[in-house]
């Protein structure tokens, strides 16, 4: 930046704009439509310079090129041509990371040693950092500063780029004898890893063992020969992560080395793998009772959920990652598919029981409604839309928010009035929503001779008559019978104040019950 100064015009106010990472945008097809629209930044006033920091890769080599060719002025610089000056940083490096084990042991490598051992990193300071690192760990490990730094030294192929340096870690961790990896050692690999990079915010070492019931001794016995390009905490307060995103890019990317090796990349982006596991760990948290979620009668008292919507914070930071983002690792091709599986049959059981419930109450109530007003489901699953289980999910959006936050609401004026036609309305009858919805509403079931009676009083019904006018009622045509009216009286949404809703007709013994399910239930 400071010799760039002359670039920039003597006047006191810049502005400067930073493209970092321009290569990442997509692939080589997307790279060269996102140049077109970096060059039109040479239209911007001289008032703003615009930097931009890229791999070399062709689309953007090629667009410089053929803007010289128009006569336009662009300066850069390939870096990794630089060889001198990389060097010397990388120099720096390793001998100001390795001082204080210069310090604390009476060998210390000569010059000749140092600057073989910083041009041995390629001039990447990546390699550099991860190669102290590991001379760091393993020199605390019952081996000699002299042996490390000199094993590394004497490797009989030197990686030439930092994917085979990579590689060269993965091997020597999982297959110090050239044998292959060990089938336990392998899946562990793939689950602990695969979750490190999948995972949408870190995990720690306790949360990955609750989630995969797997022991945290066996997940750092996983992790601990790769610590030099993973950062491994010795606690549970952090979440584990790599030391540089180009780890988690090697991993993901195109395999190389031998058919062996194929073990250890990982193409699962989205991290479906951890959908199953998170599902059974939410349910065995709400079997546990971990979230206090109010069970028990009356649940639209407000007063039941005191203790609850106090403590919902601290729920949702304690299990934060289950709560925010179960849904985003459901994989869509198995929970609609064809053929019944694992992961379906635990998502059946997880909406169409009171598991659902209990997510909604955990979500945060300015979250759980999008632009469009719906729950914080992913698109991935509701575009599925002629599944029976996406018809579900659309009816529980319009209480999501209720749920979240006045639960006590949606028991009193939400689940009592589902229309019969909404597919929530039909598994309210089921045995964990019918115990919700008994309790909330005060259900009084109807005897065998009751039933028979209603059937009698419904023959009776006919069409209401018509008032004179919209604005006048008929009263005396009300009365039918001593079981019949014409007119029906019920009550707000809140359980109060009577409302009168348009004319219809029913009998005496509606008054003592409200709306039940389709099946009939003996008392």
């Amino acid at each position: 930046m400071h010799e760039l100064k002359g670039v920039f015009s003597s006047d006191k106010h810049r502005f400067v704009i930073i493209l970092d990472g321009l290569d990442e945008c997509g692939d080589q097809e997307r790279l060269g439509s996102l140049m077109k629209l970096v060059l039109f930044l040479q239209e911007l006033p001289p008032i703003i310079s615009v930097l931009v920091s890229c791999r070399s890769e062709p689309r953007v080599i090629s667009a410089w090129d053929e803007t010289r060719a128009k006569g336009h002025v662009i300066l850069c610089e390939d870096v990794d041509k630089v060889v001198e000056e990389a060097f010397q940083m990388v120099r720096r490096m390793v001998e100001e990371g390795l001082q204080h084990l210069f310090d604390k042991y009476s060998w210390k490598p000569d010059k000749r040693e140092l600057d073989a051992f910083a041009r041995a990193c390629r001039g990447l300071p990546i390699m550099a950092s991860t190669r102290v690192r590991y001379v760091c760990q393993q020199s605390g490990h019952g081996r000699t500063l002299q042996s490390v730094f000199k094993d590394l030294l004497n490797l009989r192929n030197l990686p030439a780029n930092l994917k085979e340096e990579y590689l060269r870690i993965l091997r020597q961790a999982y297959m110090p004898d050239s044998s292959g990896i060990h089938s336990d050692a392998a899946k562990k690999y793939c689950l602990v890893v695969g979750a490190i990079i999948a995972a949408r915010m870190p995990m720690n070492v306790s949360f990955m063992s609750q989630l995969f019931k797997i022991g945290e001794d066996e997940i750092r016995a996983t992790l601990e020969p790769i610590s030099s390009i993973v950062n491994l905490p010795s606690g549970n307060t952090e979440g584990v992560t790599f030391y540089h995103a180009s780890a988690k890019e090697f991993i993901m990317g195109e395999p190389i080395g031998d058919e062996k090796d194929k073990v250890f990349f990982i193409d699962d982006v989205k991290g479906y793998f951890l959908g199953l596991p998170l599902l059974r760990l939410f349910k065995n948290y709400c079997e546990q009772d971990a979230f206090g979620i109010p069970t028990k009668p009356p649940l639209g008292d407000r007063r039941i959920w005191k203790e609850f919507m106090v403590k919902k914070k601290d729920y949702q930071r304690r299990f934060s990652y289950v709560i925010k983002y179960l849904l985003n690792h459901l994989d869509p091709s198995q929970l609609f598919s064809q053929k019944s599986n694992e992961l379906q049959s635990e998502f059946n059981s997880f909406i169409t029981q009171r598991y659902i419930l209990t997510f909604m109450h955990l979500q945060d109530e300015e979250k759980t409604i999008r632009r469009d007003r719906r729950f914080l489901f992913p698109d991935e699953l509701l575009q599925f839309k002629d599944h029976s289980s996406i018809h579900l999910l659309r009816s529980l959006e319009g209480v999501a928010r209720t749920a979240a936050d006045a639960p006590w609401e949606l028991y009193r004026s939400k689940l009592p009035f589902a229309q019969p036609s909404s597919p929530l309305y039909s598994h309210l009858s089921d045995s964990a929503f019918g115990e919700f919805f008994g309790a909330s509403t005060g259900t009084i079931p109807l005897g065998e001779d009751l039933l028979s009676a209603q059937d009698v009083m419904q023959a009776k019904l006919s069409e209401p008559p018509e008032a004179v006018n919209k604005w006048e009622r008929n009263y005396e045509a009300e009365i039918q019978g001593p079981d019949v009216r014409n007119d029906i009286m019920t009550f707000s949404l809140d359980g109060h104040l009577p409302i009168t809703a348009p004319s219809s007709q029913f009998t005496s013994l509606d008054r003592i019950r409200p709306r039940q399910p389709p099946s009939r239930h003996r008392g």
